[in-house]
């Protein structure tokens, strides 16, 4: 599917400002900040970053495959969160460090298999 201009542009600054937040995510959890890892997560990357309106009329130019790594993406990250909320408790990074493997997975997936043209 073609994305209009606009639309491709917008989405390649969303996945830009996700990268972005994967890697603060990355230094705050090297730092063992985990709770400043988790709010990162969750405003840059979890359910709560999507876009509103931009998203849903974006959205409609995606592959349905697209929208669902898209929304599996943010649901992992809600995920990584709450593990590293919980590291700020017991301290072990293991956890956390797994499920932002899982949130890694995801964006390869969708690199891998799609491309905005």
């Amino acid at each position: 599917m073609i994305f209009p201009a606009l639309v491709k542009r917008r989405t390649l600054a969303t996945m830009r400002m996700h990268l972005q937040g994967l890697s603060e995510v990355q230094q705050a959890l090297a730092e063992r900040h985990f709770d400043e890892a988790a709010q990162i997560a969750t405003m840059n990357l979890g359910m709560s970053s999507m876009h509103g309106s931009q998203e849903t009329d974006d959205a409609k130019y995606m592959p349905p495959g697209m929208k669902r790594l898209g929304a599996l993406m943010h649901q992992r990250a809600e995920a990584f969160a709450l593990a590293a909320q919980n590291a700020a408790i017991t301290g072990d990074v293991r956890k956390p460090l797994m499920a932002l493997s899982q949130v890694m997975q995801v964006c390869v997936a969708c690199h891998a298999t799609y491309r905005l043209r």
